[in-house]
């Protein structure tokens, strides 16, 4: 009993963790597990599990979205709330002095020369830009909006360049 629990514990003691319910399958939270109360010592115990939720929105799981050229037009799919994407991903077709991504007035700058078939990420959940696998936060101007490039429906961002274009979100509703 003591080693199921210990555990239990284990597996719930990691901050922010994704949770599923079964009455809405299809939706992610996030929450933290505050305590565990158990009501007997015994090995078929009951007991309540505690979860707060800090973040009240639930959140769908992850769409991906991929076009080739120079803008995407994100679909109505429910993006009601204003929300960044989980990562944006671009691969130029021919060489680039510099890349510029926009989407109305906010916009996310990178000051290098980037090849054609270089892959570039742009992970909001890190706050990080990857070229070739390699973080170049420090190439991103300072005026650039990674942690507020919000999209909602109807949105369309922009690149100053063409290639692939690939957009990875979660919608979150209420």
């Amino acid at each position: 009993y003591n080693r199921q629990t210990e555990q239990l514990n284990i597996l719930l003691a990691k901050p922010h963790q994704r949770l599923f319910f079964d009455d809405y399958p299809e939706a992610v939270y996030v929450g933290s597990v505050v305590s565990i109360k158990m009501d007997n010592d015994t090995l078929n115990d009951v007991g309540t599990i505690e979860i707060e939720c800090s973040d009240p929105f639930a959140y769908s799981n992850e769409q991906t979205a991929t076009v080739t050229g120079t803008n995407y037009k994100i679909s109505p799919v429910g993006l009601n709330y204003d929300q960044t994407p989980d990562s944006i991903t671009f691969v130029p077709s021919a060489d680039i002095p510099s890349l510029k991504i926009t989407n109305g007035d906010k916009k996310i700058e990178i000051n290098q020369v980037i090849t054609a078939g270089t892959k570039v990420v742009i992970n909001f959940s890190n706050l990080d830009v990857i070229i070739n696998e390699v973080s170049s936060l420090m190439n991103v101007t300072l005026d650039s909006n990674l942690g507020d490039f919000y999209i909602r429906d109807g949105d369309t961002i922009s690149f100053s360049a063409s290639g692939s274009i690939e957009v990875k979100y979660r919608v979150k509703k209420l």
